[in-house]
């Protein structure tokens, strides 16, 4: 079931933080939107449940797009599968150091990166000298 995307008139958004597992880099973005009152409204299902409203999914592909053009420029080995991790959404009302409490971690399959890549082309400005 899709669900509205309420949010998704524009894009603007920058990565919070990229880090280094000492395998692969990931992106996290910080979220402080209330879920409710209970730790348990900071689960994984509600937490996949708010990303839906909020279009998050769509800014973590972007993110990751952006992550592995930047990867593919840097690194002179790059090589998708193996350099490029996921998506980590902290949920931080909801984060008290328990595992599956207050944060997402979603890893797009290799091919989804690649097609999202294709489908946003490339900007190549001339310059006349």
């Amino acid at each position: 079931e899709l669900l509205e995307a309420r949010s998704a008139r524009y894009l603007n958004g920058s990565i919070d933080l990229v880090y280094f597992d000492g395998q692969r880099y990931h992106i996290a973005d910080y979220k402080s939107n209330y879920l409710g009152d209970d730790l348990a409204d900071y689960r994984s299902d509600s937490i996949a449940q708010s990303m839906s409203l909020a279009s998050y999914w769509l800014q973590a592909g972007l993110y990751l797009v952006a992550l592995h053009r930047y990867l593919q420029v840097k690194m002179q080995d790059y090589q998708i599968e193996q350099h490029l991790g996921g998506a980590t959404y902290l949920y931080l009302r909801g984060m008290n150091g328990e595992a599956e409490q207050g944060y997402y971690y979603w890893e797009p399959s290799v091919e989804f990166i690649l097609r999202l890549d294709a489908i946003l082309g490339y900007f190549a400005e001339d310059k006349i000298a």
